[in-house]
């Protein structure tokens, strides 16, 4: 979590704990595991082929600049907004990949925006 926001005095005792609690047990933390793992290169090729099903959705794409988890998350949007030209993009210098524990507030006002328009 501390490698994944800009933020870092938001990341409470508290919040960490609401976000570990699901993966106490061993085989929640394997599940993990494994669905991670299957974000390799055939996952993401995976998610990348269904894309075209989003074709007529209204899509909004928001990422945090300073995402140190996905280094390359521009270019991986570049790619998405390829697939998708009518995705509107939001990308949020100031933010890392958890943009809900960075600035929730400004995150959730993107989304309630974007959901009002639509």
């Amino acid at each position: 979590m501390r490698l994944g926001v800009t933020n870092r005095e938001r990341l409470t005792p508290e919040i960490l704990d609401l976000y570990q609690a699901p993966f106490r047990e061993a085989g929640a933390h394997r599940a993990f595991i494994r669905a991670a793992q299957g974000l390799g290169r055939g996952g993401l090729a995976r998610v990348q082929a269904g894309l075209g099903a989003f074709a007529e959705t209204p899509v909004r794409l928001i990422y945090g600049a300073k995402d140190r988890i996905l280094p390359a998350v521009a270019r991986t949007m570049d790619r998405v907004q390829a697939t998708l030209p009518h995705a509107e993009r939001t990308e949020l210098a100031d933010l890392g990949h958890f943009l809900q524990e960075d600035d929730p507030e400004r995150v959730a006002d993107l989304v309630a925006e974007f959901f009002l328009r639509s």
